[in-house]
């Protein structure tokens, strides 16, 4: 599923989420983009919540994603402003070109468990 920000009839924010097939599971999240120019509007964290109330409503245990380290502004996006969790280390690569990487993970709350609140503004 792909969920797409607009403003003055331009596309300045996407994100897709891919399902697993069956319930229990981790939704993964790939790509996330929002416009340099619109960046620190909140229009991602509300295509996050986005996808997040849909995962949660579908019953999957949480959202996963991969930040490339290089990219500070993900990261910072990823660990600071939506509180997930790094639960993983690898390396992105296309041919040649390898980037070293950190997986996020959010875990919705099940039956009888409570969530953290999210805060947009710690």
């Amino acid at each position: 599923m792909t969920a797409i920000a607009v403003e003055d009839s331009q596309i300045v924010g996407a994100i897709t989420v891919w399902r697993p097939s069956v319930q229990d599971r981790y939704s993964i999240v790939e790509p996330m983009n929002v416009l340099p120019t619109h960046r620190g509007r909140g229009i991602g964290v509300r295509l996050w919540r986005f996808i997040e109330a849909h995962s949660s409503e579908r019953g999957d245990r949480g959202l996963r994603v991969w930040g490339i380290d290089g990219n500070r502004g993900a990261s910072h996006f990823y660990g600071s402003t939506l509180k997930l969790q790094p639960v993983g280390v690898g390396t992105f690569w296309i041919g040649q070109h390898r980037e070293a990487a950190t997986e996020y993970r959010q875990d919705f709350a099940r039956d009888g468990e409570t969530q953290r609140p999210f805060d947009a503004n710690p």
